[in-house]
């Protein structure tokens, strides 16, 4: 089972009824995963773009 500690979200206080993450962690781990492939994507196509040295 996935926690907060185990993704690297700090702790925010809140007692836990069920384990596992809650749906705003969740968000953030979405948003953050998701930020980090729109970069590289952007990353790979700017190199495609590019000429390449021979």
């Amino acid at each position: 089972m996935l926690t907060p500690d185990r993704a690297g979200l700090p702790a925010d206080g809140r007692t836990r009824r069920v384990p596992g993450l809650r749906r705003d962690e969740v968000a953030r781990l979405v948003a953050y995963v998701w930020s980090r492939q729109e970069r590289r994507g952007r990353a790979l196509s700017e190199n495609e773009a590019r000429p390449g040295v021979e």
